[in-house]
């Protein structure tokens, strides 16, 4: 075997043996459990399952597309499309976003939340981690909108609780995330 071809081997062979190793030990992501409420709790891991196939339509996760049209919930931070004073209609994403520009979040992580027409939300929420409950719908066709809309939803502030560190050694932080 020529000596370029022996090169060529081995890089294949080192570059492709991690990309195998990531994907043999990567964890399955949670699938839905049912709350005391009835709802379904979506996770954000099991959203971003869904595939988006060049040129064609989503390919949901099958557990994800055995809950259309179901009471779900799916926790999040609220992200306005305009005014908050006026919000019967937001998304809900995966962490705050700062600037949409630098940070903007993928299309399998963001969630249109549609309130009923009565019923806005409370604008002291949309700072805070919210968790939207609501009848879940999936856009099968058309990839360029939204691709997972919770309708007739409802919104409150999400139950956190403080992040503790597995180092029993190190200070607890200040900060705090959401509980799954």
């Amino acid at each position: 075997m020529p000596r370029i071809s022996q090169i060529a081997l081995a890089f294949v062979l080192v570059a492709v043996q991690p990309l195998a190793a990531q994907q043999k030990d990567k964890a399955p992501p949670p699938l839905p459990t049912k709350d005391s409420d009835g709802a379904w709790v979506v996770s954000f891991k099991l959203l971003a399952e869904t595939r988006l196939p060049s040129g064609k339509s989503a390919v949901f996760h099958p557990e994800l597309k055995k809950l259309v049209g179901q009471k779900v919930r799916v926790t999040g931070f609220v992200q306005p499309f305009e005014d908050a004073a006026d919000m019967w209609s937001f998304m809900v994403i995966q962490y705050p976003v700062g600037c949409w520009y630098c940070e903007a979040p993928g299309p399998t992580t963001i969630v249109l939340v549609e309130m009923p027409e009565n019923k806005e939300l409370n604008s002291n929420l949309t700072s805070d981690a919210v968790t939207v409950t609501g009848k879940l719908e999936l856009n099968e066709k058309d990839p360029e909108d939204f691709l997972y809309i919770v309708v007739e939803a409802a919104a409150e502030r999400a139950k956190v609780r403080p992040y503790v560190p597995p180092a029993p050694d190190r200070p607890k932080p200040v900060h705090t995330r959401v509980h799954p």
